[in-house]
């Protein structure tokens, strides 16, 4: 079975993987909110997924929005009401794909970066889509970014450290390329 996906949907799975041997379809059995892979519920995802998810197509069985607000909704957050028309996939990428994308990887809203430099701390964020210094300077790359407090070339995928969201790692940053 093969299901057809734009590139913003690849890049927006491949952000959501936890490792390399992390299975595309285990990312989307996250994302619906359902155990371990079986037949049925990895047929019922198929469904969903190649469902039309245009307004006023039906939604999936196993996708009830009656269901997902009585389990706390996709990820255990409450959905906002849906009327009888909303699938539940709308924009639910969309949610979980706030960040920044540098190359060929993705770092989530929130994320916070770090770097010491002569005795000194220096920290970025992620904010509203951008790389944000804390002297409120936006830039467009770590690079950019370590070449402003250095005064030097500097590949700032190895200056900067960063700590995702709801983990509390320091890693430098070249360890995320994928």
């Amino acid at each position: 079975m093969q299901i057809d996906i734009d590139f913003e949907v690849f890049k927006a799975l491949t952000a959501l993987r936890q490792s390399e041997s992390d299975s595309y379809n285990a990312v989307i059995r996250r994302l619906l909110d359902l155990p371990s892979s079986n037949a049925e519920t990895y047929a019922a995802i198929a469904n969903a997924l190649m469902s039309d998810s245009t307004v006023g197509a039906p939604p999936s069985p196993a996708l009830n929005p009656k269901a997902l607000e009585n389990h706390g909704g996709l990820f255990g957050l409450r959905s906002k009401s849906m009327s009888g028309n909303e699938h539940p996939l709308n924009g639910l990428l969309g949610r979980y794909t706030a960040g920044i994308w540098l190359g060929n990887t993705h770092f989530p809203e929130g994320t916070q970066f770090r770097a010491n430099y002569k005795g000194q701390t220096y920290f970025a964020k992620v904010h509203e889509g951008k790389w944000l210094g804390q002297d409120g300077i936006l830039r467009t790359s770590p690079s950019e970014a370590a070449s402003a407090i250095t005064g030097n070339n500097v590949n700032g995928w190895r200056f900067w450290f960063a700590q995702m969201p709801d983990d509390p790692t320091w890693r430098r940053m070249d360890e995320f390329k994928s």
